[in-house]
């Protein structure tokens, strides 16, 4: 039985890393909270596609995450990521 236990174990798969999450420049982090302000999704939508180009791609977690924060109109959720953010990158 203990064999059994070994097997499993060893079979069991390993959760992968979460993503990290890279902000943008403050600039950028600025020109996006102005329109969530403004509510303008369509121009949420456009900056965030925007950052995603910016570095390589390297801000995608980020603007994976905002993306859906912003599908779900969850404005004040954005606007907190973007505070904690601001908060990380001083």
């Amino acid at each position: 039985e203990w064999v059994q236990m070994d097997r499993l174990a060893a079979a069991a798969p390993v959760p992968a890393p979460l993503p990290a999450i890279v902000a943008p420049d403050p600039a950028q982090l600025a020109a996006l909270e102005e329109l969530i302000d403004l509510g303008y999704m369509r121009g949420i939508l456009n900056k965030l596609d925007e950052i995603g180009r910016l570095a390589g791609g390297v801000h995608g977690e980020f603007v994976r995450v905002m993306r859906s924060l912003a599908q779900r109109f969850q404005f004040e959720a954005m606007k907190e990521v973007l505070r904690k953010s601001t908060d990380v990158s001083h």
